[in-house]
């Protein structure tokens, strides 16, 4: 996440203006705000400027704006926090994908013992 979108997300809380309100503002759908807050998604200069007159501020301000310790704390814990839910989920995928491979043996097993207990009865019987 760059520090110009740490930024935009610091003066919006400081200034208590909802995601939802600037996306309205921008005309865009809540969760591609939440895109760019994230930095899923560039900000263009156009976007940044039009940004920039939401909050109020010039496009200066945001790139020399200085988030309160506290704030940036909270940005990396959160940061953090989902770096630790990220490898867990993806340490349980592969756990998974382990216990998927171990049944499609043990089906593919099953199978060839139905196999040849058919081929067995078929035999006997004849």
């Amino acid at each position: 996440m760059s520090g110009v979108v740490l930024n935009i997300k610091s003066i919006r809380k400081q200034k208590g203006i909802s995601q939802e309100y600037l996306a309205y503002q921008l005309g865009i759908d809540y969760s591609t705000y939440g895109k760019i807050e994230r930095g899923a998604i560039s900000l263009t200069v156009d976007r940044l400027e039009k940004i920039a007159s939401i909050l109020e501020v010039t496009v200066e301000d945001i790139f020399k704006w200085r988030a309160e310790s506290s704030e940036k704390e909270d940005i990396m814990k959160a940061l953090s926090d989902q770096k630790n839910l990220n490898e867990q989920l993806i340490q349980e995928n592969e756990r998974m994908k382990k216990e998927v491979d171990l049944l499609k043996q043990q089906l593919s097993d099953k199978e060839k013992i139905i196999f040849l207990l058919e081929n067995k009865l078929n035999k006997g019987g004849d």
